[in-house]
C-alpha cells in the first residue's frame, strides 16, 4: 500500500508540479518543509503540508491523498479535460472511414469508455 508521501508525489507528478513550485504557490508550505519531507526517512506528511496543498488544489481528492481511497481527482477540471478529449475523439471518428485500422482501434476504446 502506498504511503501518503508516495501519493503526494504521484499527484504532484500528475499536476506537473515540482517541489519549488509547490513551495512558491501554496501559502504555508516552505521549501524547507518539503526538503525535510523528501530527505527524511519517514513517509509521514504533516497537516502543515496537506492542509495548504488541498486548499490550493481543490481538484485533488483529499481522501485519496490521505487514505488511498477513491480516485486521485474529484469530479472537476480533470474530468472536464477527459470529456473534451472524448468529444475530440468522437468527432475524429465521425470523419474517418471505417476500414481504417486506427479508426477501428479508437472505436473499440471509445465503446468501453462511455
Amino acid at each position: 500500500m502506498k504511503t501518503t508521501k508516495a501519493r503526494l508525489i504521484e499527484v504532484m507528478d500528475a499536476l506537473g508540479i515540482k517541489q519549488y513550485e509547490l513551495a512558491t504557490t501554496c501559502e504555508g508550505i516552505t521549501k524547507n518543509m518539503l526538503q525535510n519531507l523528501w530527505n527524511s526517512q519517514t513517509d509521514t506528511v504533516t497537516t502543515n503540508i496537506l492542509e495548504p496543498f488541498c486548499k490550493r488544489y481543490p481538484e485533488v481528492n483529499c481522501n485519496w491523498l490521505l487514505r488511498g481511497e477513491g480516485s486521485m481527482f474529484l469530479n472537476t477540471q480533470q474530468n472536464a479535460s477527459n470529456d473534451n478529449l472524448y468529444e475530440i475523439c468522437k468527432m475524429m471518428l465521425e470523419n474517418k472511414k471505417q476500414e481504417n485500422e486506427l479508426y477501428n482501434k479508437l472505436a473499440k476504446l471509445m465503446s468501453k469508455e462511455k
